[in-house]
Formats: structure tokens, sequence, C-alpha cells
């Protein structure tokens, strides 16, 4: 098995005062080629490319509400297409899904004198599946275990809660509630 990926990405980020905003743009291209045998009379091969494009916008604002609360407000919008090719055949172009996605977070911090940190926050993240749960062809795992990933999986959103206490900044505990949507099955 031979798999090699190539990513490229640009960022762009700029700000004025308290406010944050910036850009990004991700190429990234995964080949997967297989040759082998399992018996005398049985030999598996196959290729699979797959490529995701993201191009992504965010906005951060940052504020104090008194000098001991302060809070963080942003949110990034994702936008994602794929494809995907099996074997050399550029009839045999798998197209892929394309979505768009918004990620809001928020974060409540509050300071005591004392070295003592506070921290709430809200956001949300995306986990998109992997090129082996992509891959339509039939992969051998053994004699008896055969495996075929679906082209068309959606990602999964994660929503999380969480509660933080910091201590001198080297004490960190995090209690956080954590939900996923659209999980992959």
């Amino acid at each position: 098995i031979r798999h090699s990926v190539s990513s490229y990405s640009g960022k762009v980020d700029g700000g004025i005062g308290k406010l944050k905003i910036g850009g990004q743009y991700v190429s990234t291209c995964s080949n997967r080629k297989m040759c082998y045998y399992w018996t005398k009379d049985y030999m598996q091969w196959g290729n699979f490319s797959f490529y995701e494009k993201i191009l992504s916008a965010y906005a951060e604002y940052n504020g104090r509400f008194n000098p001991k609360l302060c809070f963080s407000i942003g949110g990034r919008y994702e936008y994602t297409w794929t494809e995907g090719i099996i074997g050399t055949n550029i009839s045999d172009v798998i197209h892929g899904i394309r979505y768009g996605h918004f990620f809001p977070s928020l974060l409540v911090e509050y300071k005591t004198k004392a070295n003592h940190s506070i921290k709430w926050s809200l956001g949300s993240r995306i986990i998109r599946p992997n090129i082996i749960n992509l891959n339509p062809d039939t992969l051998c795992i053994d004699a008896y275990h055969f495996s075929t990933g679906n082209p068309n999986l959606k990602p999964t959103t994660l929503y999380k809660a969480t509660i933080g206490y910091t201590y001198r900044g080297i004490l960190n505990v995090d209690f956080y509630y954590a939900y996923l949507r659209n999980r992959m099955a």
C-alpha cells in the first residue's frame, strides 16, 4: 500500500483594535495505491484519489466588562467541497459533497487578584471523515474481512460547553459537555 498526502494552504489575518478578521484556503489531495496478494491466486489492486478544498472566513472581538471580567465572541464560516477518483479514469469521478457550516464561539473569563481564573465557553467544530472511510474500493483486511467506504459520508458537528478553573496559569481543571450532531455511522 502506498499512500501520499499533499496539502497546500494560505491564510490572511488582520485586525482593527479589538476586532480580528481573517480568511484561509486549504487544498488537500490524498492518493492511495494498493497492490498485494492474499493467496497465490488472489491479488488486490486499486487506486483512489481524494480531493478536499476548504475556504473559510472568521472574525473575533475581544472586550472587557471591567478589569476582572473579559469576553471574546467570534465566528467562523467554512465551505468545503470534495471529489474522489477511482483508478486513473476521469470517467470514474465520484462527485463528493459540498457543504457550508458556521461555527460560533463565546468565552467569558473572570480573573481575581490572587491568580485565580474562571472561564465559561461555548463553541463548535467539525470532524471530517477520513479517506479510509470515504474510499469506495473494497479493501481486504484479511482472508475473512473486507471493508468498503462511502464517498458520500457527511461530517460530524461537535458542540461543546466548558467551565474551567485555572490557578496561576499552572493548574487547569475543565468540566465540559459535548454533543455530536450527524454522527458518522
